[in-house]
């Protein structure tokens, strides 16, 4: 028999027997599906589409098989070689696969294994379409070796992905020479967003929080109240203007016979779900009384992305190399364009300075500053997909999983919820619908503390909304929030430390 046909025999049985693991696939999927609708009467689009694409595939099967048969049998009466050459077949298949999986990685970090499934069952799918016309596909791979142009631009792509995996393993020797891991040089760590750098003049602690050192002996009388959280308690004012100095200040002038002491452990760029490592990691480390942990619901109910893998981008080297250097150059534009001010910079760290709304310069500019309200605007809306109740989901498994691991080093978990600006701000909230039509009825606007404060309340975590503090507030409530941003002010700060202190005090 000759090489070809073999070679064509082969693909065909290779188009059989792939069905068997497509069908796993689809059934796996369905699986997915079915749970989603039992839990949220909701079935993910990308579940959908990957179903949907397995099944095509299967469906093709028996008409390429077909096809190729016939193909075969007219390629051996006719003493010509099918596809010109089976050697370039497979390596414009590899080449496709190649370019697929560039998009895969690099597209949204949500749903990773069912978007996997749907690219890869949508790719065999239309891989066995392409066989359903065998004749054309022979005179579109040899046309790729007679045309320049052809040759040329498979000869370029071919080129791109192999310098990009020679860079990627290059990167990985590089990381794993400086005493990082070599399969996962940049894992999703919530300590590699630590404080490396000084902010408003005060430099980091040994461990890289915005804190004073931190001290493993505690005295016998002392109580220890270790704060993990993200930005809010990071803070963008300066450390003494922040919630947690401020949130300590009023617990000793309350109780100075209890020394209590708050450590910082807040890191930019976290949600609950770094928290349980935060805390697991480091926090239980300095024997605390209590943890504080505080949730932001603009931005915090999402997925978790701790262990990532290959089909993540930040698994690679070359994405967190370039993706750094991205990043560096959007904020140097940014900076020198005047759209974003890094309020981080600056020297004067008064009273007279950071708590007056006139002099601390604006953050970003009023266009892009209500882009970014008006996301936050619609994630305070009720669940309306599948993907949603899964971020819903994840994040309270990860609250959960926080009060377990407090539970077991026997210390007592307190969660503070920190309101988006959207909530609080009325004016914002109108120009937002001035500009957007975007508008939120008042039960569904404070629907991420609702459905928090329930499931803390079913599992007997102890909650403080702070949106009735800064709502209470007889002034004007922007200036509790920096001006084109959606972070806290001094006045912010003082009013979410108040309000935490008089809350704890009655705990405590």
């Amino acid at each position: 028999m000759p090489a070809q046909s073999r070679s064509l025999r082969r693909l065909r049985y290779y188009l059989a027997l792939s069905c068997v693991p497509i069908l796993a696939w689809v059934g796996h999927l369905s699986a997915r599906a079915a749970a989603q609708l039992q839990e949220t009467d909701r079935i993910s689009a990308t579940i959908i589409s990957g179903i949907i694409a397995g099944l095509a595939a299967v469906a093709v099967t028996p008409l390429a098989w077909r096809a190729l048969g016939r193909f075969e049998r007219r390629a051996r009466f006719d003493g010509a070689r099918p596809f010109s050459s089976v050697v370039a077949y497979y390596r414009v298949v590899a080449l496709a696969f190649g370019v697929l999986w560039l998009f895969l990685i690099f597209g949204t970090r949500k749903e990773l294994s069912a978007r996997f499934a749907s690219h890869i069952l949508w790719g065999l799918a239309l891989h066995r379409l392409c066989l359903c016309f065998p004749e054309i596909l022979q005179r579109g791979i040899a046309a790729l070796g007679a045309r320049r142009s052809l040759r040329v631009a498979e000869l370029v792509l071919t080129n791109l992905l192999v310098t990009a995996v020679a860079a990627e393993f290059a990167l990985r020797v590089y990381f794993a020479a400086q005493g990082g891991p070599f399969w996962m040089p940049d894992q999703t760590d919530p300590f590699g967003n630590k404080q490396s750098t000084p902010i408003f003049g005060a430099a980091p602690n040994s461990l890289g929080y915005n804190d004073r050192e931190f001290e493993r002996e505690k005295a016998p009388q002392a109580f220890r109240i270790a704060a993990v959280g993200d930005s809010f308690f990071v803070g963008h004012v300066p450390r003494a203007f922040g919630v947690v100095a401020r949130t300590e200040a009023l617990l000793r002038e309350a109780a100075p016979e209890r020394a209590i002491e708050v450590y910082n452990f807040g890191i930019v760029a976290t949600s609950v779900h770094e928290y349980v490592e935060v805390v697991r990691r480091e926090a239980l480390a300095f024997a605390p009384d209590a943890v504080v942990a505080g949730i932001y619901v603009g931005n915090d109910i999402r997925q978790s992305y701790r262990i990532p893998t290959p089909l993540e981008k930040r698994w690679y080297a070359l994405f967190n190399v370039a993706d750094r250097f991205e990043r560096g150059v959007r904020a140097r534009r940014a900076t020198a364009s005047g759209e974003f001010v890094d309020l981080t910079r600056i020297a004067d760290t008064s009273a007279s300075f950071w708590e007056s709304r006139e002099k601390v310069p604006r953050v970003q500019s009023e266009a892009k500053y209500l882009e970014i309200a008006a996301r936050h605007l619609e994630a305070c809306r009720p669940s309306a997909t599948a993907l949603r109740e899964e971020e819903w989901r994840d994040t309270l498994g990860a609250l959960a999983e926080l009060q377990e691991a407090c539970d077991r080093a026997r210390v007592r978990l307190f969660v503070v919820l920190h309101p988006d600006h959207v909530q609080v701000s009325e004016r914002l909230r109108k120009e937002i619908a001035a500009q957007s039509g975007a508008a939120l009825t008042e039960e569904e606007l404070v629907y991420p503390q609702t459905r928090i404060l329930a499931f803390c309340a079913e599992r007997g975590i102890r909650c403080l909304d702070l949106l009735p503090a800064f709502r209470g507030r007889p002034a004007d409530p922007d200036h509790l929030y920096l001006a084109g941003d959606n972070h806290w002010s001094a006045a912010g700060n003082e009013c979410a430390a108040r309000a935490i202190a008089a809350w704890l005090l009655e705990r405590l």
